[in-house]
């Protein structure tokens, strides 16, 4: 599963990274990258997973940047909207079927936390905007936060046990700019990880 963040959407524009992502079986989650006239998510708000530590909703935000605005035939009217009531819209969507909300965030820390203390019921987040190259936990308020992954210079991972109490969390640098297959989203041919 994948978020996304301004690096991403910059990158290729939302619609052209639908076009390379559908079909792979990556799947990517972007709560607040909306369809204006419809106002669905162009990717999916959350995706739920069944693992041995119970079922666990994955759910992507990233900034809001009221200043852009993408257009497509195929999709209409692209942009972000503010993560807040979409954050909170796709944990009431999915709180009650899960064991575990995971949030994965590219917000800043300062968004992050407006989002954690408003919404609730989300049991930790894996961010990218903080501590820079560090897969230390910090405890904010009540949920737990890792920051893991770095504009695309660190991997990261957090480890469940049966139940959901998280057991590890763990980055490397990656060595190569993008040694993921985006069609695919296996390492690509060449890409190393290394422990920081």
């Amino acid at each position: 599963v994948m978020g996304l963040g301004r690096e991403e959407v910059d990158s290729l524009g939302p619609v052209a990274l639908w076009r390379r992502l559908a079909g792979s079986d990556l799947q990517v989650v972007a709560a607040n990258l909306r369809v204006h006239e419809t106002g669905k998510a162009l990717f999916a708000d959350s995706v739920v997973l069944e693992t041995r530590a119970g079922r666990i909703a994955v759910i992507g935000v990233l900034p809001h940047f009221p200043e852009d605005v993408w257009g497509s035939p195929e999709h209409g009217t692209i942009l972000t909207v503010d993560p807040l009531p979409a954050v909170a819209r796709a944990v009431a969507a999915v709180r009650d079927e899960v064991d575990l909300v995971v949030l994965l965030s590219t917000l800043t820390q300062r968004d992050l936390q407006r989002v954690i203390r408003s919404v609730g019921d989300i049991d930790f987040v894996a961010a990218t905007e903080g501590t820079l190259f560090s897969t230390r936990l910090r405890e904010d308020e009540v949920v737990p936060i890792y920051w893991l992954g770095v504009w695309g210079q660190v991997l990261g991972q957090v480890g469940l046990a049966p139940g959901g109490r998280i057991t590890s969390s763990q980055g490397g640098l990656v060595s190569l700019d993008f040694p993921v297959e985006p069609l695919t989203g296996k390492l690509a041919a060449g890409g190393k990880v290394e422990s920081p």
